[in-house]
């Protein structure tokens, strides 16, 4: 289904209040607005998948819409969806089924946010107050991502500071933070099923290669098994074991080594991944 869709915005396009009470029939918090006024942010919203928009819109047509969809209004009247495009989708699909149906959400309730709110603010509001369906956990990853990163000229968060902010712990984040760094391929494995992201944030402590990651899932999964935390979170030993080959490969690639030295030293990673295979 093509929705209405619009760029990424400038503030100064925003309404302020004596426009959006022009181009509004309430005065309060909600507005009513026409549906055909309404356009998505594009490529704002976290959501991959809309793949339950036919049982929300018969929940829409049966129940009412419960939650009104919030909105920046524009100077001209238009307003821009900054959460709430499932809502969306199925108030246009209903819309699409009868005359009747496109008659009754002709207008539609909206909550206007604060002039003031910044993308940092809706990010972080789109994260800890979603209405019905919580994000997957790649949603949440690539949210999170963007509060680390900076998005559309606001700076990066440190990992404490989005804790705080979303009201989750910080190993929580950085959790979530490993699924958002994953490749493609593993991102359709947790995405599917085949590693539960806990163990795929496990596994990418241990390994930092990619291709080795895969290995070791497809593995797992050959054998008609799910990767969890217990098939890949090593013993205290392993730790000891990872930490020792860490160690080894960093000063292997910051230190030219060749002869008796270089011989020990892959002499030792050796031992050291075989001990880590043993007590894992």
């Amino acid at each position: 289904m093509q929705t209405q869709s619009i760029e990424l915005i400038e503030k100064s396009l925003i309404a302020n209040r004596e426009q959006e009470r022009a181009n509004s029939k309430n005065v309060d918090g909600l507005r009513k607005v026409p549906f055909n006024k309404i356009f998505v942010r594009e490529g704002f919203n976290l959501r991959l998948e809309f793949d339950d928009i036919e049982e929300l819109a018969d929940s829409i047509a049966s129940e009412g819409l419960r939650v009104p969809l919030q909105v920046d209004l524009l100077k001209d009247g238009v307003a821009l969806l900054t959460d709430g495009e499932r809502r969306y989708r199925a108030i246009e699909l209903l819309r699409k089924r009868s005359d009747e149906l496109s008659k009754e959400y002709e207008y539609i309730t909206v909550l206007l946010n604060d002039k003031d709110l910044t993308d940092l603010d809706r990010l972080v509001s789109m994260l800890t107050t979603q209405s019905s369906k919580h994000f997957t956990p790649i949603e949440e990853a690539n949210g999170f991502q963007r509060l680390r990163d900076g998005y559309n000229g606001f700076d990066g968060l440190p990992v404490a500071e989005i804790a705080k902010r979303v009201g989750k712990s910080v190993t929580y984040v950085n959790d979530r933070l490993a699924l958002a760094d994953a490749t493609p391929e593993e991102k359709t494995l947790i995405s599917t099923g085949k590693i539960s992201p806990t163990a795929f944030s496990e596994l990418s402590k241990q390994e930092k290669e990619p291709e080795k990651r895969i290995t070791r899932i497809t593995e797992s999964v050959s054998q008609n098994k799910k990767v969890r935390v217990r098939d890949v979170k090593l013993s205290p030993a392993g730790k000891e074991a990872q930490g020792i080959i860490d160690v080894i490969k960093r000063y292997m690639s910051q230190n030219e080594t060749s002869g008796a030295l270089h011989n020990i030293l892959v002499d030792i990673d050796a031992k050291a991944r075989k001990i880590k295979a043993i007590v894992k």
